[in-house]
């Protein structure tokens, strides 16, 4: 299911194993319609993320939980695309696990980075 959310982001939740390559190949592919802000994030710890927000660095805010009402599992991954203007390249990102423990980066460069790795 693809959503269209806050800061114009939809998440879509992948199969593991050879399908993570394909992802990072099809996002680092150069095609013109791809975004340099989408993103590859790896489940590689052994708690589920109930929740993932990300925003522009300059923001004070949280925006909507672009996994709307999915889940990662442990070892699964999913894209994070954006389709909205190019307004910046720096946001932080928060993960948060089902037992509500968080993991954050902060200012992250995503038209240089194409994968995020949570590892709780």
């Amino acid at each position: 299911m693809k959503r269209n959310v806050g800061f114009f982001l939809r998440a879509k939740t992948l199969l593991v194993g050879g399908t993570l390559v394909l992802a990072a190949m099809m996002l680092t592919s150069g095609t013109a319609s791809a975004d340099p802000r989408n993103f590859v994030v790896e489940n590689d710890g052994a708690h589920s993320i109930y929740s993932l927000f990300v925003s522009p660095a300059y923001s004070d805010r949280w925006g909507p939980d672009v996994l709307g009402a999915d889940m990662l599992a442990p070892g699964d991954t999913t894209v994070i695309s954006f389709n909205g203007p190019l307004n910046t390249c720096e946001y932080d990102v928060k993960i948060q696990y089902v037992d509500r423990s968080q993991q954050h980066w902060w200012d992250v460069d995503l038209c240089s980075t194409d994968f995020l790795r949570a590892d709780y």
